[in-house]
């Protein structure tokens, strides 16, 4: 098995930080987007039934 140097490592945290970040930052628009789609049927639900009362 080959030897890793300091390059190595620091290239492995690197990519193991990028991967993390990618993964909040996806996992955050994901989770506005849902709560948006849900807000959004809400308010066409409370629409659809205020003009079935009408």
């Amino acid at each position: 098995m080959a030897k890793w140097g300091a390059t190595e490592y620091f290239l492995l945290a690197f990519n193991i930080c990028a991967i993390y970040l990618a993964y909040r930052f996806i996992n955050f628009r994901l989770t506005s987007k849902l709560e948006e789609v849900e807000n959004r049927q809400i308010k066409s639900a409370q629409r659809q039934k205020k003009t079935k009362l009408e």
